[in-house]
C-alpha cells in the first residue's frame, strides 16, 4: 500500500517539483501522467482542480488522492486546506515521511510558520535561534519604495540596496528558496555560523535592513555562487513580503503590513502556480505555465508595474 501511495501521489508532485533527487533514485519507473497532470501542463488549471477533487469524491479514504489533491492547493497558496487533506492522508496510510517532507515545504510561506506541527519538518539551525519567517513578521510597518538597482543575473526580478555592518545589495530570486549568501566571513554582514564554513553551511544573520523596513535574525545559508557584499531572498521570503515592482519607473515597494493589494482600472489577474522553489504564470486558460525566472516569463512583465498577491494566487499586472 505504501509503495502505491508513494507512487500515486509522484504524479503530482513531478509537475509540482515537491520530490528530491534521493527519492527520485529510489522511486520505479513513474505512472504515465494522470489526467490532471494534463491539464495542469496544459495551463487549464480549473480542470485539474476539478479532476482532483472528483477523485477525492470518488475514493474518499484513497491517501493517494488526497496527497495530490493537497499538494496541487499548496502550488495555488491554499495551504490550510493542504494541510488538513495532508492529515487526512496520513490517517488513511500515506507514507509519513513523503507527507512529512511536502508540509515541511509549504510552511515557509505561511505566516507564522508552524514547524513544530510538521512531521519531518527540518529543525532550526541551532537550538533557540530564530527562523526566516520569524524575521519577517518583525518587518511591520510603512511602506517602504526603493530604486531597483542593475541585475546580471536572469532569474533575478528585482535588486536593491540595504544594509548590514556596511552597504550590501539585497536581490529578489524566485528560482530559489530561503536567504543565501556568499561565506561566513562576509564583512557587510553580522551573522552566527552552525556546523562548518563550506557551501550549505547555515547561518543566522542578525539584521538587515531594506529602507525604513529591519529583517532581524534570519536563517541563511551559504552559497558560494553568490557574490561577496550580497543577500539573495528566495521565493518564500518574495511570498511573504508581496513586493509591489514598477519596472517602468524602476521601483520596488514593500508594503505595509494589512496593506491592500494594488489595484486599478487598468490592472488584470495573471494565476500563479508554487514550485518550491520557483514560480509558474499561467498567463491565460490553454496555455503552457512559464517560469517567472525564464525569458518569456520576465517579458510578460517588463515595463509593468506588478504585484505578487498570496490571498488570491495571481500577480497584479498594470500597464
Amino acid at each position: 500500500m505504501k509503495r502505491l501511495v508513494l507512487v500515486c501521489i509522484a504524479s503530482v508532485a513531478s509537475v509540482l517539483a515537491f520530490t528530491s533527487v534521493a527519492l527520485e533514485a529510489q522511486r520505479p519507473p513513474p505512472p504515465l501522467p494522470s489526467l490532471a497532470d494534463e491539464y495542469l501542463a496544459a495551463g487549464r488549471l480549473a480542470s485539474a482542480e476539478r479532476e482532483l477533487y472528483a477523485a477525492v469524491a470518488a475514493k474518499p479514504r484513497e491517501p493517494s488522492h488526497r496527497g495530490a489533491l493537497a499538494l496541487y492547493l499548496a502550488s495555488r497558496g491554499e495551504f490550510t486546506v493542504a494541510e488538513v487533506l495532508f492529515r487526512e492522508a496520513l490517517r488513511f496510510g500515506a507514507d509519513t515521511a513523503l507527507i512529512g517532507r511536502a508540509m515541511a515545504q509549504m510552511m515557509p510561506y505561511r505566516p507564522p510558520m508552524e514547524r513544530s506541527r510538521v512531521p519531518g519538518a527540518r529543525e532550526s539551525a541551532a537550538p533557540g535561534a530564530h527562523t526566516a519567517s520569524e524575521g519577517v513578521e518583525r518587518i511591520d510597518g510603512v511602506a517602504v519604495t526603493l530604486p531597483l538597482e542593475r541585475s546580471d543575473v536572469p532569474s533575478v526580478i528585482a535588486r536593491v540596496a540595504g544594509y548590514g555592518r556596511g552597504r550590501l545589495s539585497v536581490t529578489f530570486d524566485p528560482a530559489r528558496e530561503g536567504i543565501a549568501i556568499s561565506s561566513v566571513d562576509d564583512p557587510v554582514l553580522a551573522m552566527r555560523a552552525f556546523r562548518g564554513r563550506g557551501a550549505g553551511t547555515p547561518v543566522l544573520l542578525q539584521e538587515i535592513t531594506i529602507g525604513e523596513r529591519r529583517l532581524r535574525w534570519m536563517d541563511a545559508h551559504v552559497d558560494p555562487s553568490v557574490p561577496a557584499g550580497e543577500v539573495r531572498m528566495g521565493m518564500d521570503l518574495i511570498w511573504r513580503l508581496r513586493p509591489i515592482i514598477d519596472e517602468g519607473a524602476g521601483t520596488l515597494t514593500l508594503p505595509a503590513a494589512g496593506m491592500r493589494a494594488m489595484m486599478s482600472e487598468r490592472s488584470f489577474h495573471v494565476p500563479v502556480v508554487l514550485r518550491f522553489p520557483g514560480l509558474w504564470l499561467v498567463p491565460r486558460p490553454f496555455m503552457a505555465p512559464l517560469s517567472l525566472s525564464s525569458p518569456e516569463g520576465r517579458a510578460l512583465l517588463r515595463g509593468a508595474r506588478w504585484q505578487l498577491n498570496p490571498e488570491t494566487a495571481t500577480i497584479i499586472v498594470e500597464r
